[in-house]
This record gives structure tokens, C-alpha cells and sequence, in this order.
């Protein structure tokens, strides 16, 4: 039996063709092994890949996020901070 590890649903944002490429790699990788994968392994794959990443692989990657900004596409959170709330007490 194998050893499995917990996953924590977080919420990605992507463009149609972004999901569509995701898609097709699956689909490919899912063709390959003989069973089915879903869009969340093939990412977290790729994660995988990514690490330990070296200057090269964060270079591309500071490209790839610039041609991204560039193009209209927000991914992330502004630079900017913003204010802090007031916080409330609890009684």
C-alpha cells in the first residue's frame, strides 16, 4: 500500500489557454502511465520540477512573470501594503 500525503485546496487563477495547456499536458502524462490524473497533480509535478531551482531556472521564471505583467494579466497581490485593520476585541 502506498504512502500518501495530505493536499490543502488553494485557489489558482488562470487564462483559458493557461488551462488548456495544463489540460493536454495531463492528458499526455495521463496517456503515458495508463491511469488517470487530474490538472492539480500535473501542476504540483511541476512545482516539483522547479525545485531546487537555479539562477538560470529564476531568471526564466522573472521573465516569463514579467512578459505576463506586461501583457495585462494581475497575478499576486500588489507590492503595495495595505493598512492594517483596527482590530476588534473579542468579549
Amino acid at each position: 500500500m502506498g504512502h500518501y500525503k495530505a493536499v490543502k485546496p488553494v485557489l489558482v487563477t488562470l487564462t483559458p489557454d493557461v488551462q488548456k495547456t495544463l489540460s493536454g499536458l495531463a492528458l499526455d502524462v495521463q496517456d503515458r502511465l495508463g491511469t488517470a490524473i487530474g490538472i492539480s497533480t500535473a501542476l504540483r509535478a511541476l512545482v516539483r520540477l522547479a525545485q531546487p531551482h537555479n539562477e538560470a531556472f529564476l531568471q526564466a521564471l522573472t521573465d516569463a512573470v514579467e512578459q505576463e505583467l506586461n501583457s495585462g494579466i494581475r497575478w499576486g497581490k500588489s507590492a503595495k501594503k495595505r493598512p492594517a485593520k483596527a482590530s476588534s476585541v473579542r468579549q
